[in-house]
């Protein structure tokens, strides 16, 4: 997983590395929730832990390529 490989790159840093996201399945999931139970990652979610972010952008593309490939 490349979370892991990023991992031992960061080890000896002295804070806690983060990773910011949205809500997407490939960032929710058993392993990164590991990752954060082992206190070795931090996540910000776009949209909930901070207030601007392109998220909204991401999403009216995404709508729109969806709606124009159906």
């Amino acid at each position: 997983m490349l979370l892991k490989q990023a991992l031992t790159k960061v080890k000896h840093s002295p804070s806690k590395p983060a990773i910011m996201s949205d809500k997407g399945s490939e960032n929710l999931n058993n392993e990164v929730d590991t990752l954060l139970q082992e206190h070795q990652l931090e996540r910000i979610i776009a949209q909930i832990d901070v207030d601007f972010s392109n998220s909204m952008v991401e999403a009216l593309f995404r709508r729109t390529k969806h709606s124009s490939l159906a």
